[in-house]
């Protein structure tokens, strides 16, 4: 398994992220960040999850705020 960020102890399946960097390649190949940090998160969370919830730190009325560990792993490695 590979770490996102050194230390973060979230870690995915190398096959994971090449997988999800395929499904959001650009016509000219390259990579759309926020489109990458939904693929990666769908590799964390079921769809229904995504869909009824928050990536804020703060609670939303009727939203599951996601673990914040991974949601800033994947963002910080994926917009920096």
């Amino acid at each position: 398994m590979t770490e996102l960020i050194l230390g973060s102890a979230v870690s995915l399946f190398p096959a994971d992220i090449c997988q999800a960097e395929r499904k959001v390649r650009l016509a000219d190949q390259s990579l759309c960040g926020a489109r990458l940090a939904q693929s990666l998160m769908a590799t964390f969370w079921s769809s229904k999850e995504l869909v009824g919830s928050t990536v804020s730190q703060a609670p939303v009325a009727d939203k599951l705020v996601l673990d914040q560990q991974v949601v800033n792993a994947i963002t910080r490695e994926k917009f920096r």
